[in-house]
């Protein structure tokens, strides 16, 4: 029984996202499986890491973390401009550049996100994925309103060719008078 429980917690330490440094998250695992690379840097907001820029939005931490399991630190969303955002920039290698990982066309998106308050249809959450260097839009994940659950981890899996790229990830939110949205967990991750 001990060898099991100890199995146990070994394969959640494996499997737990870990963000601890003011570098990319890296290499992700699902128990000993590699899943992927996520290029972005301090995606639960912990480190309070230079690499994002903050508009209208705040970092913030509260004990029990968001959705009483994920991250004790977050941004915040709290006012309704529509011009709320966090913003992060990140360069994907190609072949033969540090930090190769892989030339695969298969990512995921994801971020999470709670609220607090009661929301309506006007306030609003998305990521987005743009080319730094032309503006395109690259993608541009459906938005989740106040209304919808306060609780979500959303992903989105998208197919292009991001080898090469700066891109720049766009968390944009907009909520108004005592609601708000607290976002953390994002991730851009490239399949091996």
């Amino acid at each position: 029984m001990r060898n099991l429980v100890f199995a146990s917690l070994l394969t959640l330490a494996v499997a737990s996202p870990a963000f601890a440094t003011c570098t990319p998250r890296g290499n992700v695992y699902h128990g000993f499986v590699l899943v992927g690379y996520d290029y972005v840097v301090d995606g639960d907001f912990s480190q309070g890491c230079s690499d994002w820029s903050y508009t209208n939005v705040t970092r913030q931490s509260q004990a029990g973390g968001l959705c009483g399991i994920f991250s004790t630190t977050y941004a915040k969303f709290a006012e309704a401009l529509g011009t709320d955002k966090v913003v992060q920039v990140v360069y994907i290698p190609n072949p033969g550049e540090p930090g190769y990982f892989s030339s695969s066309t298969s990512w995921t998106v994801a971020y999470t996100n709670d609220a607090s308050g009661t929301g309506t249809s006007s306030d609003y959450v998305q990521i987005r994925l743009y080319d730094d260097d032309t503006g395109q839009a690259i993608y541009l994940a459906p938005s989740i309103l106040g209304t919808q659950a306060p609780c979500v981890s959303a992903q989105y899996n998208i197919t292009r060719n991001l080898n090469g790229k700066n891109v720049r990830i766009e968390v944009r939110g907009a909520a108004a008078g005592s609601f708000y949205w607290k976002i953390s967990e994002v991730t851009l991750m490239q399949a091996p």
